[in-house]
């Protein structure tokens, strides 16, 4: 693995670790950016990072930290990724659930953007469907 350990990004409608909610400006000093920043340094093989809306249960096992965020998750993921791009131990393994393609924009209102945006804010970048 090129010595690169890996870290994990899930973005899902249905997952969460870091709540992302409304919508504030995503950037280097986004609470996204600075509570990565603060993380990433210590993290390495096997830690998970994921991104998801607010209906995921909390989680409470031990090691397990939930921070909920003030903007769109969309703009949570573009912080995340930005704060990996500058690491050099780090690298993203980037997931997304299998079924966010087949929600329905008559059952979602909207979910059709917030896939072109979530996409977007992805790029070129690999992605497995879980």
């Amino acid at each position: 693995m090129n010595g690169l350990s890996k870290s994990i990004i899930l973005a899902s409608l249905v997952t969460a670790a870091v709540s992302a909610s409304s919508h504030s400006p995503a950037g280097p000093n986004s609470p996204v950016s600075k509570i990565i920043a603060a993380r990433l340094a210590a993290m390495g093989h096997r830690n998970w990072i994921v991104v998801a809306d607010a209906a995921y249960p909390l989680q409470t096992a031990p090691g397990i930290e939930t921070i909920t965020v003030d903007e769109s998750q969309v703009d949570a993921v573009k912080d995340v990724l930005a704060a990996l791009a500058k690491t050099k131990h780090v690298r993203p393994e980037i997931m997304l659930d299998a079924e966010l393609n087949f929600v329905p924009e008559s059952s979602t209102p909207g979910i059709s953007n917030y896939r072109k945006q979530l996409q977007a804010a992805l790029g070129k970048r690999p992605v497995t469907r879980t």
